[in-house]
């Protein structure tokens, strides 16, 4: 049963999604951590391109896990 295509790919497809969320949660951790919105510096500049990486990579992860819904369902 766990060799069915369809769970291969589930299973597949939930663990690029948790490894997604885990970089992500990294680099949110990393900019809250060194966030300072009154700095122009190189560091706060490099934080905020960081914030487009991380709503990127949760973009691809809800449009991942609704796939999986729907190879689920």
């Amino acid at each position: 049963m766990i060799l069915h295509p369809a769970v291969i790919a589930l299973l597949t497809g939930s663990l690029l999604v948790t490894l997604m969320v885990v970089y992500a949660a990294f680099w949110g951790w990393r900019i809250i951590d060194g966030w300072d919105l009154q700095s122009g510096s190189e560091r706060q500049l490099a934080l905020e391109k960081k914030t487009y990486l991380v709503s990127t990579l949760m973009a691809y992860t809800f449009g991942f896990q609704l796939l999986s819904f729907f190879l689920f369902v």
